[in-house]
């Protein structure tokens, strides 16, 4: 940092103890205490090849007693906004190489970093070990024999995966997930529940899955586990040429940040108009501003005003009327989406003046919903619906009531 300042003394300024919060460099230990709008954190640890499938689990004041309370601390700093920069895939971090708390905390905040809320689910510690069926069990062995390493009843309640496959090259990853039609399958309660549901909820938390049925095994155990290690070997090497890919790019970019400066270029800049150079700076203050309130929108409940014309309680149920619900459907969701599945039917009702939400009022909502919206399952919180798929990939992190709403 200090050669920096030296080589780039345009940034001296924003060193000056005499400002109200000069920028300040800490580590993990002695961060307590200090806040700032943003926090740019590097995780100094990493793999020492470029590329390298594994790395030394031995992260410093992470590794002792009381480490999970400094991350906590140092996780915590930041007021509006925290870039993370790290060398390695949070995948890396093998926890069965670890016991630490904190190093299990770090690989979870990265992996959140890295991919969003959807991994939330993937951090609870949930029932892992054992097997659901003799059939199961039977495919893990089959499976081990073969050089696979097998973890079984991965995850939780009734969306656990019934053999986690890990992959060999980051042990700290699972490669992918093998569903049995065994137990778990069989206790879900509609063929929907057990595969549209289901599989959408796994593989919405990152998972790759393949399936093996137990009539196909009993006829032909040795086809279908040719089959299985076919796909595993599949995956693997997919999963390296993206490595190796990746791999590729970090040394280009590398040797690119090598290159001399263009002198040229050095004294064009020296030379910019000071009024120029303030409105660039402002430009780049509503742009960091935008991209920091890009996380946050506002809730605003549906107003039916417009279509209250178009509402008629006593054609609710006629196929004729569906194009009337899929509208005011459509309303609510450019208004309130992502909204639970119970809150969507709810406001259909109350447009319609029904006092309560039963159950053929709630079929007939979603069953249109299923047909023309987008679901999405939350382990923990139930089901969304969503305009679109798009607008699930773009999702905003959290939504303030509008002004004047509860």
């Amino acid at each position: 940092l200090d050669a920096a300042r030296r080589k780039f003394p345009e940034i001296e300024p924003y060193f000056d103890e005499e400002l109200p919060e000069p920028v300040k460099v800490k580590n993990l230990e002695t961060v307590q205490g200090d806040e700032r709008d943003v926090i740019l954190l590097g995780i100094c640890y990493g793999p020492t090849e470029v590329g390298a499938g594994s790395m030394s689990m031995n992260f410093g004041p992470l590794n002792r007693d009381g480490g999970e309370r400094r991350l906590n601390v140092a996780l915590t700093r930041s007021k509006q906004e925290m870039v993370v920069f790290t060398s390695f895939d949070p995948s890396l971090i093998d926890l069965n190489r670890t016991s630490a708390r904190a190093v299990r905390d770090l690989k979870h905040f990265l992996e959140f970093a890295h991919r969003g809320p959807n991994v939330l689910a993937e951090a609870v510690q949930g029932s892992v070990g054992g097997f659901d069926s003799p059939f199961e069990e039977a495919v893990a062995n089959r499976l081990q024999e073969k050089g696979w390493e097998v973890v079984t009843q991965v995850g939780v309640s009734r969306f656990r995966i019934d053999l986690g496959i890990v992959n060999p090259d980051r042990p700290g990853d699972f490669l992918v997930g093998i569903e049995c039609d065994g137990a778990t399958y069989h206790r879900s309660a509609t063929a929907r529940d057990r595969d549209k549901v289901r599989a959408g909820i796994l593989e919405g938390l990152g998972w790759d899955l393949l399936r093996v049925w137990s009539t196909d095994w009993f006829v032909d155990p040795e086809r279908e586990i040719e089959r299985l290690h076919a796909s595993l070997e599949s995956f693997l090497n997919e999963k390296r040429a993206t490595m190796e890919s990746e791999a590729s790019n970090i040394v280009a970019i590398e040797v690119e940040s090598q290159e001399e400066v263009n002198p040229a270029m050095v004294a064009s800049q020296a030379s910019i108009n000071p009024e120029r150079e303030l409105v660039a700076s402002s430009q780049l203050d509503i742009s960091k501003a935008r991209a920091v309130n890009s996380v946050q929108g506002t809730y605003t409940i549906t107003d039916f005003s417009e279509s209250s014309k178009q509402i008629n309680p006593e054609r609710f149920y006629d196929e004729s009327y569906d194009s009337v619900l899929l509208e005011l459907i459509r309303i609510t969701l450019i208004s309130e989406a992502p909204i639970a599945d119970d809150l969507l039917t709810q406001r259909i009702a109350r447009a319609h003046d029904f006092k309560r939400t039963g159950r053929l009022i709630r079929e007939r909502v979603m069953t249109l919903v299923d047909d023309h919206f987008h679901l999405r399952q939350d382990p923990i919180n139930g089901t969304f619906v969503w305009l679109t798929e798009t607008d699930f990939q773009s999702m905003i992190t959290f939504r303030i009531p509008n002004e004047g709403e509860n």
